[in-house]
């Protein structure tokens, strides 16, 4: 049993991190209804994570995007405040079951905040999955989608787009300044911009296959005309 996780969505989970290194944050996974695979993330909280009427305010408007657009709520992530605390608290277990009771499918992330770095050397993310009315942990069971490459790639976009987390909106942003897109148009639209440039200079630094030049029958005569 396993799970996938887009470049896309794997990126915003860190940088919701980044913009809040000191706090407790979460959000919640979208993806197909019939696939174990997060397609994105939508950051929910940095303030208070505690399962609210602002919690059910954004699921419900989380939901409503998703059946307008062919997808589900597929998990729930979250980073404890504490650095050397990765497992699910009663806040994680709540919020989880309750997404879980909408999509049997669904499963929970723990992000292990010692493999967080810029470097992105070590995928951060722990999988519970409910079996048996219990959350169990399954270790090494998170996949990304492109493989462990998608490390390096987010490695070279933390390098060269330092600030990136900046622009990341969560849910408590947009409560507090409701022109603020909790959808993350943008901060999407610059890392689909990133892909295709890191496509661009892949192939541009690939070494290209010479080109024979046809050999024609004039220069064949002539090889042959050759002493020998």
């Amino acid at each position: 049993m396993s799970v996938k996780v887009t470049l896309k969505a794997y990126l915003k989970i860190l940088l919701h991190c980044h913009k809040y290194p000191y706090r407790a944050i979460n959000g919640v996974l979208i993806g197909k209804a019939t696939q174990r695979e997060a397609l994105d993330c939508i950051p929910l909280f940095h303030q208070s994570l505690q399962l609210s009427p602002m919690t059910e305010v954004a699921l419900i408007q989380i939901d409503h995007y998703c059946e307008k657009h062919d997808l589900t709520i597929m998990g729930y992530y979250q980073a404890n405040e504490l650095l050397e605390s990765s497992e699910p608290d009663s806040t994680a277990f709540a919020i989880a079951k309750k997404i879980h009771d909408n999509n049997n499918k669904s499963c929970l992330l723990m992000i292990d905040n010692k493999k967080i770095s810029p470097t992105c050397e070590e995928n951060a993310l722990e999988l519970y999955m409910l079996q048996d009315d219990k959350w169990k942990h399954f270790q090494q069971r998170v996949e990304f989608v492109g493989g462990k490459a998608v490390l390096s790639q987010i490695s070279h976009i933390f390098k060269t787009q330092a600030g990136l987390h900046h622009s990341l909106v969560d849910f408590d942003n947009h409560l507090d300044d409701i022109s603020l897109d909790w959808l993350n148009h943008e901060v999407n639209k610059q890392i689909e911009g990133i892909k295709q440039l890191s496509q661009v200079d892949k192939f541009s630094s690939s070494p290209q296959e010479e080109v024979t030049k046809p050999e024609t029958d004039e220069e064949s005569d002539e090889e042959n005309d050759e002493p020998s």
